[in-house]
C-alpha cells in the first residue's frame, strides 16, 4: 500500500539535516542552504522526505539533493519530487533544469530519464569523475506544422 505523503515547501532546515543524515549516513553532510529551495514530504506529520532546487542564472535551476527515508522507498516518490520542483521552476519562469548523479545512483538517473531529462556533458564538471550529468528544458515550443 502507498503511503500518501504531503510535500510542502520548508525553511525547517533542521529537518533536512536529520533526513539527509539518515538517507546517506556515510556520504557528506548537507550544508549548502544559501539560495536553496527545500521541499519536505511528511506522513502523519512525520517527516519521511526531502529535496532541494537552487537557481543556477535567471533561466536555470538545479535539482540538488534529494533522499526518502528506506521504508518510504518504492513508491515513486522521487518521480514526484522531480515534478514538483519542475512545477515551481516553470512558475518562477525558469526555462532549464539541470541535475547530476554518481554513476553508481542507477535508481536517481533512472528516474530523472523517466521524466525526460536527458544526458548533456558540461563546460565544467562540478561531481566526480564520471558523473551523469542531465538537462531538461522547460521552455515549450509550439509545434508548427507545414502548408502544403
Amino acid at each position: 500500500m502507498m503511503a500518501d505523503i504531503k510535500f510542502k515547501q520548508t525553511e525547517d532546515f533542521q529537518s533536512v539535516v536529520w533526513l539527509d543524515s539518515m538517507c546517506f549516513p556515510s556520504d557528506h553532510p548537507l550544508t549548502d542552504f544559501e539560495e536553496t529551495v527545500f521541499w519536505i514530504g511528511s506522513f502523519e506529520g512525520h517527516p519521511v522526505a526531502y529535496c532541494g532546487a537552487k537557481p543556477i542564472d535567471e533561466t536555470c535551476v538545479y535539482l540538488s539533493r534529494v533522499g526518502v527515508l528506506k521504508e518510504f522507498r518504492g513508491q515513486g516518490l522521487q518521480r514526484r519530487m522531480i515534478k514538483l520542483r519542475e512545477r515551481w521552476a516553470k512558475k518562477e519562469g525558469y526555462k532549464e533544469i539541470i541535475s547530476a548523479t554518481s554513476r553508481a545512483n542507477y535508481a536517481s538517473s533512472n528516474n530523472l530519464i523517466a521524466c525526460g531529462y536527458k544526458l548533456y556533458e558540461p563546460e565544467e564538471a562540478w561531481l566526480e569523475d564520471g558523473a551523469f550529468y542531465f538537462i531538461k528544458s522547460l521552455d515549450k515550443k509550439p509545434k508548427i506544422s507545414s502548408i502544403t
